[in-house]
């Protein structure tokens, strides 16, 4: 009898354990400048506040730049900022390497990047954003970086 209930109870908590565990391996599918195209597409933005943006990719020349680090070490990263404007506004995704350890890497980015990287302007700490999903991370600094971030977390993952 003692011997039943044990096993009984060791296959309930084991049924449990795993199915409260998260979801692993759930990533995003497409390139970068896909998921980048489709969080602009789905942001709930005002569209007297879209304007056109520069799109290129993330490399050495930029990094430091985009991110506030060259330390983040990626396989590769995708960059959105407007050419002029007033409104100071940057998209970053960037793609770890499969088993990279992506909270060490967002810690650095968050504490790194400039909000006020822009000439004369700048958002505020709270309007910086730093996610992910998988192994993409995703660096959001716009006053509208709520509806960017909803738009990121919605996206379909495989």
């Amino acid at each position: 009898m003692k011997k039943t209930f044990l096993l009984l109870l060791f296959v309930v908590i084991s049924f449990v354990a795993v199915s409260c565990k998260a979801p692993q391996g759930a990533q995003l599918s497409g390139s970068l400048e896909e998921i980048m195209a489709e969080i602009y597409a789905n942001a709930d933005i005002d569209e007297s506040e879209k304007f056109a943006t520069h799109t290129e990719a993330l490399s050495d020349a930029n990094v430091v730049y985009m991110l506030g680090t060259a330390e983040v070490k990626f396989e590769e990263g995708f960059t959105s900022e407007p050419m002029i404007n007033v409104n100071p506004h940057s998209i970053v995704l960037v793609r770890l390497a499969d088993g990279a350890d992506v909270e060490a890497a967002k810690k650095l980015i968050k504490e790194n990047v400039d909000p006020r990287k822009w000439i004369c302007v700048g958002v505020e700490e709270s309007d910086v954003v730093v996610d992910n999903i998988g192994n993409i991370i995703i660096l959001i600094m716009d006053k509208n970086s709520a509806a960017y971030h909803d738009a990121f977390k919605a996206l379909p993952r495989q």
